[in-house]
C-alpha cells in the first residue's frame, strides 16, 4: 500500500490511524505491516494534537477527529487492524476500512470511501447498549473483500459482506449494500444504488444513477441504462419480496422499469423508458408502457450497424 512516507513515520510511530494527505507524486512504501496491525481505535477531538513535520518541502498537518455512527466523520483517516490490504493497493486518504476487509493487489481506493459498514440489525443492537464510534463499528463488521485492480472513486459505501470480483469499477457515490456479489470487470456508475443480496455478472456494464433492490441478478455482460429502475415486491410495501431477473447479453435502456419479477431473457433488449410488466423472450427488443415485442435482436443489431456506419461516413445514423 502507498502512502506518503510522512504519514507512514507517523502511524508507526503512535499506532494510531490518522489524517493527512499524501505527496502529488505518492511513492511505494515496502514497509507496510505496521498500518495494517495499527490499533483500531475511536479517533478523538482534540485541537491541541495537530502534528507539523517537513518532507520533501512539503508541509504535512495531521489532526485527530470526533467520529460517531450519527455522522462518521470520514475525514478521520480508519484501517482496521483486523483488514488485510495488499502492498500494491493505492488508498487515497482519508477513508474508513472496517473489519476483516480484504483488499486485493493493484486495487485503488480514493477518498471519502467507507468500507465494511455493518448491517442495519447490528447497529441498532449496539445502539441500545452504547454510543457507536468507528472503534465499536470496526468491531461489529464481518468486512467485504475487494479482488485484484479494484477501482473505488470518491465518495462510496460498501457494506460488509460485499464481494467485488477482479477488475471491479465504482463510480462516484456508489452505494453497495450488504451480501452483493459484483463479478470480474463490472462497471457500477456514479450514483448507483445496490441494496444488497443482488448479483451482477462479469463485465456487465451498470450505468449512473441505476437503483437495483435485494433479490436482482443481472447476468455476465449485461448494459444497464442510467436511471434504469429494478423492482421487488408487486404490492408495495408488501412482506413478500420476488427475484427479478437479467440474463447474460440483455440490454436496459435508460430510465426503463422492470417490474418485481419479471425476467428479462438472454439477450433481449429492453427501450428507453419501457415498463416491462411481463417477461421478455430471449433475443427480443420490447418498448412502450406497457412494453410489448417490436422486432427481433437481429433487427436491432442490423439498426446499430447502419446508425454506426452513418456516423463513420459523418451523416446522421439510420434507425
Amino acid at each position: 500500500m502507498r502512502l506518503c512516507p510522512t504519514l507512514f513515520r507517523l502511524l508507526k510511530g503512535t499506532g494510531e490511524p490518522l489524517n493527512a494527505q499524501p505527496t502529488a507524486h505518492a511513492i511505494r512504501n515496502t514497509n507496510h505491516a505496521t498500518l495494517m496491525t495499527a490499533r483500531a481505535v475511536c479517533l478523538t477531538n482534540s485541537t491541541n494534537s495537530a502534528v507539523s513535520t517537513h518532507s520533501h518541502s512539503a508541509l504535512y498537518s495531521v489532526t485527530r477527529w470526533v467520529a460517531t455512527v450519527s455522522c462518521v466523520n470520514v475525514a478521520s483517516h480508519f484501517v482496521s487492524r483486523r483488514a488485510t490490504v495488499d502492498p500494491g493497493a493505492y488508498l487515497t486518504p482519508p477513508l474508513v476500512i472496517l473489519g476483516p476487509t480484504e483488499v486485493g493487489p493493484g486495487s485503488t481506493l480514493f477518498s471519502f470511501t467507507l468500507l465494511g459498514f455493518p448491517v442495519r440489525r447490528k447497529l441498532l443492537e449496539a445502539l441500545g447498549s452504547s454510543r457507536l464510534t468507528l472503534e465499536r463499528l470496526d468491531e461489529l463488521s464481518s468486512g467485504s473483500r475487494l479482488g485484484a485492480r479494484v477501482i473505488v472513486r470518491s465518495h462510496c459505501v460498501i457494506y460488509e459482506d460485499v464481494e467485488l470480483g477482479d477488475g471491479v469499477e465504482l463510480g462516484h457515490g456508489v452505494l453497495v449494500r450488504e451480501g452483493t456479489v459484483i463479478g470480474r470487470g463490472a462497471r457500477i456508475g456514479s450514483g448507483t444504488v445496490i441494496d444488497g443480496r443482488a448479483v451482477i455478472g462479469a463485465e456487465a456494464n451498470v450505468q449512473s444513477g441505476v437503483y437495483i433492490p435485494p433479490g436482482t441478478r443481472i447476468g455476465s455482460r449485461v448494459f444497464v441504462g442510467p436511471r434504469a429502475v429494478v423492482t421487488n415486491d408487486k404490492y408495495p410495501p408488501s412482506r413478500r419480496i420476488v427475484e427479478t431477473v437479467v440474463e447474460d447479453d440483455a440490454v436496459v435502456g435508460a430510465n426503463s422499469t422492470i417490474v418485481a419479477g419479471v425476467r428479462i431473457g438472454r439477450g433481449a433488449v429492453v427501450a428507453a423508458g419501457a415498463v416491462v410488466t411481463k417477461d421478455v423472450e430471449p433475443e427480443t427488443v420490447v418498448a412502450g408502457v406497457p412494453a410489448r415485442p417490436i422486432m427481433t435482436r437481429r433487427e436491432y443489431e442490423e439498426r446499430k450497424r447502419l446508425y454506426e456506419e452513418g456516423a463513420e461516413r459523418g451523416r446522421p445514423g439510420t434507425v
